[in-house]
């Protein structure tokens, strides 16, 4: 009977333990899009609608580099 409460009062004492894991803590940083200039200053309407087209496309990657 005495080796039954032993047995029992053994395994009811267990230690916690407890994990360090790594953690990401984000820091806020001011992001700066890099300048994009467009000249728009051309003799034909069609080459200012592509310097258009092609300033878009620029400001659209410099964008994306603060995602």
């Amino acid at each position: 009977m005495i080796f039954a409460i032993l047995l029992f009062s053994g395994c009811s004492n267990k230690e916690v333990v407890y994990v360090d894991r790594p953690t990401e803590v984000k820091v806020p940083v001011k992001c700066v899009v890099p300048e994009t200039h467009c000249n728009f200053n051309k003799p034909t309407y069609t080459e200012v609608i592509k310097s258009q087209r092609t300033c878009i496309e620029d400001l659209r990657k410099n964008s994306e580099v603060c995602k």
